[in-house]
């Protein structure tokens, strides 16, 4: 947006909307924590989306733990994997496009054939946990769905049935 907004400079009638638009974009930036970075200000949109997915993932695996199972693996692969990667993010002079390089090893196991066959249990989980599950399991698909346009990963995502 602040590139954008450098775009029209020179207009005069625009100088005071410029002026506050650019204070609301840092104010955005302070609030989601972009400023935070070793590096500095570098776009870290991806961050927040590995936030996001994170969160996710730790839920389910919360609710999958409380019903008694003990089959957690890929669950606890995803989050170590994706716990590195938010890091070399945070601490990139890249940031956005670190995520691109890095997230080989975490598409490969959400790829997984394990991993997928969890999602088709989830998306098809029974009615008594339907809301509690499913609202998780589509807000991570659309959170891994950004994430593939954004950082142009390829993590498959199960089709709704």
């Amino acid at each position: 947006m602040n590139e954008l907004l450098s775009d029209y400079d020179d207009v005069e009638q625009l100088k005071m909307a410029i002026k506050s638009l650019s204070s609301l974009v840092n104010q955005l930036r302070l609030s989601y924590g972009w400023e935070r970075g070793l590096a500095g200000t570098v776009s870290k949109a991806s961050s927040a989306l590995i936030q996001v997915i994170r969160l996710e993932l730790q839920e389910l695996a919360s609710i999958k733990m409380a019903m008694g199972d003990s089959n957690l693996q890929t669950y606890t692969k995803l989050l170590q994997i994706s716990k590195n990667l938010l890091a070399k993010i945070n601490a990139s002079k890249s940031g956005d496009m670190r995520a691109a390089a890095e997230a080989g090893e975490f598409v490969t196991v959400w790829n997984s054939r394990d991993f997928q066959y969890e999602l088709t249990k989830l998306l098809n989980a029974g009615p008594d946990f339907k809301n509690l599950v499913l609202p998780k399991v589509v807000m991570l698909l659309k959170a891994v769905e950004s994430m593939n346009e954004f950082a142009e990963t390829e993590m498959t995502i199960p089709d709704v049935k």
